[in-house]
């Protein structure tokens, strides 16, 4: 079975994860990389963890509902960020030289 599953009491100061997915996965040994002092992790013959990592956090954080005149207005403003940054990457002009 591939389940992912998180587990922690109310007084825990820890969650128990227990992670098939490798989304997940890859975030949490990015996190151990980070923090080594509070995450463990146990790797599984199958390509599953298991880790504890502090229930601070986990988070529960649902997508964006967005029309679709929203979600054009926010591509726009992506393109032109890009853009925008792109123009003053190669506008700038070095400007260390001795005289």
């Amino acid at each position: 079975m591939t389940e992912n599953a998180i587990e922690f009491y109310t007084e825990d100061e820890t969650a128990t994860l227990s992670l098939y997915r490798k989304r997940f996965i890859n975030r949490i040994r990015k996190l151990k990389e980070q923090r080594p002092d509070e995450v463990d992790i146990v790797e599984n013959a199958d390509g599953s963890i298991f880790a504890h990592i502090p229930v601070s956090w986990i988070k529960i954080k649902p997508t964006r509902i967005m029309s679709n005149e929203q979600r054009e207005e926010l591509r726009n403003r992506v393109a032109n960020a890009r853009l925008s940054r792109t123009l003053k990457n190669t506008n700038e002009i070095d400007t260390d030289f001795e005289s």
